[in-house]
C-alpha cells in the first residue's frame, strides 16, 4: 500500500525513482506536464533517437488511459493503463501504437514499462514511479525491458542518464547528499509504527 493509491506494486527486477518539488517550482501545479516530462526523460534515456530515418522507437507514452469501475480494476498496477505511461510496442504494431490515442485499450502487445503517481501536500508534489528491467518469478505475467526489447539496461548508466536529464528538464540543480539524520529518524519511525505494521499493510 503506497500513500498514493493504485494498484499494487512489486518492488522486484525493477528501479523505483522518487521526485520531490517545492511548492515555488512552475511544475509543481502541473500533474499532467510533470509525468510528461519525467517520462519523456525516460524514453531519451532508455531508447535513443533512431540513427536511421524510418527506425521505429518501440517507446510510447499514452496518450489517453482506461477507465474501469475500480472492481475491475487489475490488481497489479502494470495491468492497468492510464494516460502518460510508458509502454512498449514490438514492431509488429506500429498501427497500434499510431492509434494508441484513439484506441486506448491495450494490446497483447502493449506491455507497461514504467509508471508514475503522485501526492500533494501543502503545495508541494511527490512523484515517484518504477521502471520493469526484466521479468520477476513473483509477477511472471509481466515482462520487463529485457524482455520485450532483447537488449540489456544497465542499471547505473541509466540511473546517471535519467539525473542527467531530469536536472536540465526541470532546471534542477542535482548533487549526491544524505537525509540530515532528524529525517532519518522521522523516516525509520514512521516505517516501524505505520508501514512495517500488519495493521496499515493489511487493511483494505
Amino acid at each position: 500500500r503506497r500513500q498514493t493509491g493504485g494498484g499494487a506494486i512489486l518492488h522486484d527486477r525493477e528501479l523505483t525513482y522518487s521526485l520531490v518539488l517545492p511548492p515555488g517550482h512552475p511544475l509543481a501545479r502541473q500533474n499532467e506536464r510533470l509525468y510528461q516530462i519525467v517520462h519523456e526523460v525516460f524514453v531519451r534515456s532508455l531508447w535513443p533517437p533512431a540513427s536511421q530515418p524510418g527506425e521505429p522507437s518501440h517507446l510510447h507514452i499514452r496518450g489517453e488511459g482506461i477507465t474501469r469501475p475500480p472492481t475491475d480494476e487489475p490488481f497489479l498496477c502494470f495491468q492497468r493503463r492510464a494516460k502518460g505511461d510508458v509502454v512498449f510496442v514490438s514492431e509488429n504494431s506500429s498501427e497500434s501504437a499510431a492509434n494508441m490515442s484513439q484506441n486506448p485499450s491495450p494490446a497483447m502487445d502493449d506491455w507497461k514499462i514504467i509508471g508514475s503517481a503522485q501526492r500533494r501536500y501543502h503545495g508541494a508534489v511527490l512523484q515517484h514511479g518504477s521502471l520493469l528491467i526484466e521479468r520477476s518469478p513473483s509477477a511472471p505475467e509481466l515482462k520487463g525491458l529485457r524482455d520485450l526489447a532483447g537488449r540489456s539496461a544497465a542499471e547505473d548508466a541509466v540511473i546517471s542518464a535519467v539525473t542527467s536529464g531530469l536536472s536540465s528538464a526541470l532546471a534542477l540543480r542535482l548533487h549526491p547528499t544524505k537525509l540530515p539524520a532528524e529525517l532519518e529518524s522521522i523516516a525509520t519511525r514512521i516505517a516501524n509504527n505505520k508501514y512495517g505494521t500488519p495493521a496499515w499493510t493489511k487493511r483494505r
